[in-house]
């Protein structure tokens, strides 16, 4: 049986199935020795092309949003494995990236691609590994399980892709996806340190359409900034207050709320501005 001391955030019900379960529970997430968490979904300007974050001041970046920013890591990814104790069953759900290679999901179509939709998966004790079925929502066929994922564990509660089986009908990159994701280590990610990730990139995608409407604005001729500039002094004060300012100090959970709304409208006019100044 597998046993070692539950982090503090574990509440009392999945400390329980951990106890009864032979392999470690709980959310996991590619990070780097420093603990930056590189989850699916993460902020980077690497998958994007060079353009993606040309307005993006990185004078204005801490290291970690650094980081993020350039894609250090090859591979994005996080998912989460429960046991139930009755059923005896085991389930995973979540996402891994490999950049411009492929996407790896318990996801069965395309449309539920991001989501963390669970599956059933089998646990051999005599070689320690937990099999579950995945696939690429894009490239899958029949159920969905284009792909066999086998995981293990090591002594330092890290989680490792041990093997990796496609069908035959996966696209061609299959092995390169494979060799990309064969025996990277996953770690525990707390709920504070997800939470934490979410707040990087929310905060990241506003900074880079901060960026952009001001060069938007700098581009402008004079004429054309004196003729909008009372207009676009009050939309400012108006997205503080839907949104409440970016200097606004919170909870990280609120804080992201703030940075989605305060990109929403940035992103919305910006697409106003660009029209308008056509028009003058």
């Amino acid at each position: 049986m597998f046993i070692r001391s539950m982090p503090a955030d574990v509440e009392e019900s999945e400390r329980e199935a951990q106890t009864a379960s032979e392999f470690p529970l709980g959310r996991f997430a590619i990070s780097d020795d420093e603990g930056t968490f590189f989850n699916y979904g993460v902020f980077t300007c690497a998958g994007n092309g060079i353009a993606y974050c040309e307005t993006l001041n990185r004078s204005r970046l801490t290291k970690e949003e650094a980081k993020l920013a350039d894609g250090i890591s090859e591979v994005e990814g996080d998912f989460e494995i429960n046991y139930d104790p009755e059923a005896g069953q085991y389930t995973m759900s979540g996402n891994l990236y490999v950049m411009r290679t492929c996407y790896v999901s318990t996801a069965k179509n395309s449309s539920d691609y991001g989501s963390f939709a669970p599956r059933e998966c089998t646990y051999n004790s005599s070689a320690r590994l937990l099999k579950c079925p995945m696939a690429d929502p894009y490239e899958y066929s029949g159920d969905g399980s284009d792909i066999t994922v086998y995981l293990g564990f090591d002594g330092m509660n890290r989680i490792f892709i041990d093997n990796i089986d496609f069908r035959s009908n996966f696209e061609n990159n299959s092995a390169a996806c494979g060799n990309a994701l064969k025996n990277v280590y996953f770690n525990r990610e707390s709920k504070e340190q997800y939470l934490h990730s979410k707040y990087l990139t929310a905060k990241l995608k506003f900074m880079l359409a901060d960026g952009s409407i001001n060069r938007t604005w700098k581009n402008a001729s004079e004429g054309q900034r004196k003729a909008l500039k009372k207009k676009q002094l009050a939309w400012i004060k108006e997205k503080d207050r839907k949104c409440g300012p970016v200097t606004m100090k919170g909870l990280e959970e609120d804080l992201i709320e703030m940075y989605k709304c305060q990109t929403a409208m940035t992103e919305e006019r910006e697409r106003f501005l660009a029209e308008m100044l056509g028009a003058l």
